[in-house]
C-alpha cells in the first residue's frame, strides 16, 4: 500500500490483517514505529520468507524510498525483483485535514490511533502557513500540500501498468471502513472473511474548531486548489 498517511491506511490494514490469508506489516520503514534496517530489501524478502500466509502486505509512505537511500523507480523495481505484484494507492481528498490530524496526533504526544467507539477529545491548534511543524524544520503550508500532491502524482504514474487498486479515506474508509477491506478482497481475488473495525477517528470535529487561527489559514488558502478543503 502506498499512502501519504493520516488517510486510514492503519483501519484498513487492521482490517487486512485480520483475514486468514494475509498477514499485514503496516509501516516497516516508518523510523517512529521501527528502527530502519541496515539492509532495508534484504529485511523486507526476510519478512516475505517468514510470512507463512499467500498474502504478505505492508505499507509505503511517500517519504519512506527516500529513508532507504532508494528514489521512487528503483524501489517499484526492487518491489517487484521481489515479487510484489498488486499495489493499493490510498489517498484522502481533503489533504488539509490528513495534515492537521497528523498535527494533532502529534500535539498529543504521538497518539495517532483511537479504539473505535472511545470518545475523542478536542485538541486546537494554532497553525502558522508559513512555518508548520510537520517534522523538525519549519514549512509553507501551502508549498508542502501542493509538493505532497505532485510527488503523490508522480508515484501513480509510476504504477500505471501495474495491477492497482485506487482508494480514497473519504469513499472508502470514513464512514464504512469494510468498503475498502471488500474492495481489496476483490483485488486480491480472495473471498471475504468477517472482520471488526478496532479503529475510530482522532479528529471529527470542523477545522474551524480544531483551528484556533482558522481566519489566518483560510486566508493562506483563499483562491487556491485547496480553498474547498477549508469547509470539510
Amino acid at each position: 500500500m502506498i499512502h501519504h498517511g493520516r488517510c486510514g491506511s492503519q483501519v484498513l490494514g487492521d482490517l487486512l490483517n485480520q483475514h486468514s490469508q494475509i498477514l499485514w506489516e503496516g509501516e516497516i520503514f516508518e523510523p517512529l514505529i521501527h528502527e530502519l534496517p541496515k539492509h532495508p530489501m534484504s529485511h523486507l524478502r526476510q519478512r516475505v520468507d517468514a510470512c507463512g500466509k499467500a498474502t504478505y502486505g505492508f505499507e509505503t509512505k511517500l517519504h519512506h524510498p527516500g529513508l532507504i537511500g532508494l528514489d521512487w523507480p528503483e524501489y517499484v523495481n526492487a518491489l517487484e525483483q521481489l515479487g510484489f505484484r498488486k499495489f493499493i494507492i490510498q489517498r484522502r481528498r481533503n489533504l488539509l485535514r490528513a495534515f492537521v490530524s497528523g498535527l494533532v496526533a502529534k500535539a498529543k504526544g504521538h497518539v495517532y490511533h483511537v479504539p473505535a467507539g472511545a470518545p475523542t477529545s478536542l485538541k486546537q491548534l494554532t497553525i502558522d502557513p508559513k512555518a508548520v511543524y510537520f517534522f523538525d524544520e519549519p514549512a509553507d503550508l501551502l508549498e508542502t500540500m501542493r509538493f505532497t500532491t505532485r510527488r503523490l502524482e508522480s508515484v501513480q504514474q509510476l504504477f500505471r501498468e501495474h495491477e492497482v487498486v485506487h482508494l480514497t479515506y473519504e469513499d472508502d474508509i470514513a464512514e464504512e471502513p469494510k468498503r475498502g477491506y471488500r474492495k481489496v478482497c476483490e483485488f486480491l481475488s480472495i473471498e471475504e472473511e468477517p472482520v471488526a473495525v478496532s479503529l475510530g477517528r482522532t479528529t471529527p470535529f470542523p477545522l474551524c474548531d480544531v483551528i484556533e487561527n482558522f481566519d489566518e489559514v483560510k486566508a493562506a488558502l483563499a483562491g487556491t486548489e485547496f480553498e474547498w478543503m477549508l469547509a470539510e
